[in-house]
């Protein structure tokens, strides 16, 4: 049963509001609640025992510069075409090449800019992310070159109960193809979880040679980078 109208509010002098927003008044919304784009902070420690001949602190040569996301996962805007690109297309649209060009070259503006890219691989989806950064290469004008290469697909990150599984959970399940160049790379993935996979895809970046590396996902599945 509906209310009586009051009379007074835009709804009951029949001036109601619209029920919906464009995608696009969402996206301005949300990148100014969010400050247009999501921080990567890079991780400097390991858990204990994870390399034994190593410290458990990331030596400073081999750490990741702070990266980006342009969104949540599943939020209302880029968040939605994120999740539709990857469990309903395996393909992400025209429209987060863009935006994530946009971001990188207009907003973060990493200094000095990469040089190249590369893509962290995935057996489940051999061509999703390789697919985007090509694209996304091609949009700012720097060559891709697939360096990295997936040894085995571990289990998703997100079923790990705490910090430590999720960094065993991604050693020994990356490798090195073909020739690091040694300049800036933006390394580009779909969705942080644990931040340990980019962590260690970029330690083996830095350890052959790489130069500097600025992550890049399209979106962060929390508000916790943890």
């Amino acid at each position: 049963m509906h209310p009586q109208p009051c009379g007074r509010c835009a709804n009951c002098r029949a001036k109601g509001l619209p029920s919906t927003v464009s995608r696009e008044l969402v996206i301005e919304a949300e990148n100014y609640l969010k400050g247009a784009s999501i921080l990567i902070a890079p991780r400097h420690m390991l858990p204990a025992g994870i390399f034994p001949d190593y410290k458990r602190k990331i030596h400073p040569e081999l750490l990741n510069e702070p990266g980006r996301s342009l969104c949540y996962y599943g939020d209302a805007g880029w968040g939605t075409l994120v999740r539709a690109g990857k469990y309903e297309l395996n393909y992400f649209s025209n429209e987060l090449v863009e935006a994530a060009a946009l971001l990188i070259c207009e907003s973060w503006k990493p200094e000095p800019f990469p040089v190249w890219m590369t893509a962290v691989p995935s057996l489940r989806h051999p061509t999703l992310v390789r697919r985007f950064a090509e694209r996304l290469s091609i949009r700012i004008g720097i060559p891709f070159k697939p360096v990295l290469v997936r040894l085995s697909d571990a289990p998703q990150q997100k079923t790990m109960q705490n910090s430590s599984m999720q960094a065993r959970n991604v050693i020994n399940t990356l490798s090195i193809s073909d020739f690091v160049p040694k300049m800036p790379v933006l390394l580009v993935d779909d969705i942080l979880d644990s931040g340990w996979t980019l962590t260690m895809a970029g330690w083996l970046l830095r350890t052959y040679g790489s130069g500097r590396i600025y992550p890049f996902t399209l979106a962060q599945a929390t508000a916790r980078n943890s």
